[in-house]
């Protein structure tokens, strides 16, 4: 339960949204049908996980609400630490730095001290609240909205987050395109994607080296009808490799997210070589640090998409080079990892 807890937390709610998220997951991911992970295929079960990983990787969930049985999206945005007041800045700072220290407590600790960390974070995200229902008509700083308005979408205070974005004049800032962003968002936990869809587009032309609006964008239309919207997909990747770079934009996401989450949506449609290509682009995309030390077990589980795809293409030989691979570079102390790469191959069923 601390895990689902801790899932449900990245994205605003408890253990029941985690489970939600977790058992849900495949509506989007895998087009309908079955609701919970047992009811699904083998192959399915592990479309699911990667699902699960491509979540992890740029911050969409996708998923049937246990409460109102309706499907939404819940998005993890990452919160401007430069912009606004002193106040606001303050809480910024703090959070990130509680960031920090859950980062390094599952690292070190294995998320001994996560429950106490989170409690410490949901305190100054309160702090925050208060402060955006403050400053909400004060009109003496568009930064402020923005910003705070970030927090209260994280912590699904949806009202208040339509409230001040509504309340957010463009005309008093330098560059509209995070602005079109969280309109974009405010529309989609509306329901109206065809609205949100617009607004990434505006946002997109606006700054087209940002991530977060292609990323949003590729899983509306994944989600949609990932067949029909497949070259829009496409060009929204080609997007993202022709104009990001993580030295001009600072973002917690990567194009090795963008390029797994389309691996993932071409693997549960079946679509195999094309599922195999970006996940090849998305461990290339991995620094050599990622790849060889402190990001292993990811390059390990992107590294298993390809594998996979390579057995559905029924290239046997090829994805047991790659798995085997896999397995030899684990190191001997990490068994559950050994343990999760062997029970998702799917050459081992």
């Amino acid at each position: 339960m601390a895990g689902l807890s801790t899932i449900g937390s990245l994205f605003g709610g408890n253990a029941m949204l985690g489970a939600a998220i977790l058992n849900g997951i495949s509506i989007g991911a895998l087009g309908g049908g079955a609701t919970t992970f047992a009811g699904l295929s083998i192959v399915a079960k592990v479309g699911m996980m990667a699902s699960i990983t491509a979540t992890g990787l740029d911050g969409v969930a996708y998923f049937q609400n246990p409460e109102t049985k309706e499907l939404e999206y819940r998005v993890r945005l990452q919160i401007p630490r430069k912009l606004g007041s002193k106040d606001t800045r303050d809480i910024v700072n703090k959070i990130y730095n509680i960031d920090e220290n859950i980062q390094d407590d599952y690292t070190d600790n294995k998320g001994i001290n996560h429950q106490k960390l989170f409690k410490k974070k949901e305190k100054l995200e309160d702090k925050a609240i208060k402060l955006l229902k403050n400053k909400l008509y004060a009109n003496d700083n568009q930064e402020d909205l923005i910003v705070l308005s970030t927090i209260a979408s994280n912590k699904a205070e949806y009202d208040l987050f339509d409230k001040a974005v509504n309340q957010i004049d463009s005309s008093k800032l330098d560059n509209s395109s995070f602005l079109n962003y969280l309109k974009a968002l405010n529309s989609l936990y509306k329901g109206n994607e065809k609205k949100s869809l617009k607004y990434l587009d505006s946002s997109i032309s606006e700054n087209p080296y940002a991530l977060e609006p292609i990323i949003l964008s590729i899983n509306i239309l994944g989600n949609s009808n990932f067949i029909q919207n497949e070259v829009k997909i496409k060009d929204l990747a080609k997007n993202a490799e022709e104009n990001f770079d993580s030295d001009d934009y600072s973002t917690s996401y990567s194009l090795s997210g963008v390029y797994y989450r389309v691996a993932t949506f071409y693997f549960n449609n079946e679509r195999y070589a094309s599922a195999q290509k970006y996940y090849e682009k998305a461990y290339d995309e991995l620094g050599i640090l990622q790849k060889n030390f402190f990001g292993k077990e990811l390059g390990h589980t992107i590294q298993l998409g390809i594998a996979n795809s390579l057995y559905k293409e029924e290239k046997t030989n090829k994805a047991l080079e790659v798995y085997y691979a896999i397995i030899k570079d684990i190191d001997e102390d990490k068994v559950e990892e050994r343990t999760k790469i062997i029970q998702q191959y799917l050459g081992n069923k």
